[in-house]
């Protein structure tokens, strides 16, 4: 698993616009969002923005959300969420 990878949290790179992990972008939101689920993104501070993934957070999430029936990526996130009980933790914050 990815998390359990040190090298990964050093030098994992998955940004589309092929710069340093723009965090931005929807593979960056989506991999942030996952490694947030996991309870390891802090492990990747110095290979992303978190920054900017904390500011739109909420609205990636409620996007996963509303969009996780027709968007076969953001329903492996949303079953992850659910099973992680992730949403619930959500909620409370």
């Amino acid at each position: 698993m990815i998390d359990e990878m040190d090298v990964a949290s050093r030098h994992l790179n998955v940004c589309i616009h092929y710069i340093h992990n723009c965090g931005k972008c929807s593979k960056c939101k989506r991999t942030l969002l996952i490694l947030d689920i996991l309870g390891v993104i802090d492990k990747y501070k110095n290979v992303f923005k978190l920054e900017y993934f904390y500011s739109v957070k909420d609205a990636y999430i409620n996007k996963v959300i509303a969009k996780n029936g027709s968007n076969e990526l953001l329903k492996e996130i949303y079953d992850e969420m659910v099973k992680t009980k992730y949403l619930d933790k959500w909620k409370e914050s």
